[in-house]
Parts: structure tokens; sequence; C-alpha cells
């Protein structure tokens, strides 16, 4: 292979590796700025006969978390999302302002918590989609999590203020 042969292959090869980088840090940017918050629920007992949800609310700036909050199901077989609320309020959502949806999904599982982990990477993605839509989509919505909170049984529901 002559230098010059050489030489274009490594330019190619920094030009894709350089087109690669750049496309994940779109995926960020792509993320309209915005307060989201969203309700996951799921269930948990032998026979999923326990239902449970958390609401999620992230501020985004630039395409990184600038502020997270979880509201856990009050209840009173709801200790282990109350838990993991704790356990985001006491540390992890400061470990998490300034990462990518992604990488506090990564962040957020917590042991003994997999289901409100499970919960939580599923309200981020839920988000992440949400703030990743077509702003018309989200123009006309006002807060769907009114219903819910009436009692209203709903597997996810999403706000965007």
């Amino acid at each position: 292979m002559s230098r010059i042969s050489l030489l274009s292959t490594i330019a190619s090869v920094i030009a894709s590796a350089t087109i690669l980088a750049s496309c994940t840090d779109t995926e960020s940017a792509a993320l309209r700025d915005g307060t989201y918050v969203h309700r996951e629920t799921y269930a948990a007992g032998a026979d999923d006969e326990y239902a449970f949800y958390m609401d999620v609310a992230v501020t985004l700036s630039d395409g990184a978390i600038e502020s997270l909050s979880i509201t856990p199901d009050p209840g009173e077989n709801a200790h282990t999302v109350q838990g993991y609320a704790e356990e985001i309020k006491n540390g992890l959502s400061e470990k998490m302002i300034g990462k990518t949806l992604d990488e506090a999904k990564e962040l957020g599982y917590v042991s003994g918590a997999s289901l409100a982990s499970t919960a939580f990477a599923e309200a981020l993605e839920a988000i992440a989609m949400q703030a990743s839509a077509d702003e018309t989509a989200t123009e006309d919505e006002d807060d769907t999590t009114a219903g819910a909170e009436d009692g209203a049984e709903t597997d996810t529901e999403t706000t965007v203020e």
C-alpha cells in the first residue's frame, strides 16, 4: 500500500469518527428545552396485584438535565417507590444534573428497587420522546396527569410545561 493510499485511508477513518461523534451530540441537542412531567405506572407483587406510580419532572436545557424530581405514589403499600424517590432526592439527582437523559437512566439504577428503577428509566424515555416531538403535537396539550390523580387507570402520561 502506498503512502498516499495509507494517508487517504487514515483521513477517511478520522472523518468517519468525527461524523459519528457529532451524531451522538446531535441527539442531545435535538431535545427541546423546557420542563417535562411524566407519570409512569408499574405493577408489583406475585400477580402484579399492586399498581404504583411515580411522577418524574425534568427540566432540560441544551440537551442536558437542569433539574429533576420524583414525586412517588403516596399509597401505604408504595414503600419501594417512596424509598426510590428518597434515594433520588438524597444525592442521585445531583449526579444527574448536567447529564443527558440516557446518562441519567444509567445512573438511576438503585439496588433493591429494580421495578422502580425500570419505571424511572421508562419515564425518562417518555420525556425524551416528548422533548424531541414536533412542537405542534404538544402545543394544545393541557395537564394530562389530572385524570390519573382522580383515580383513573393509566400506563403513562406526559405533561409539557
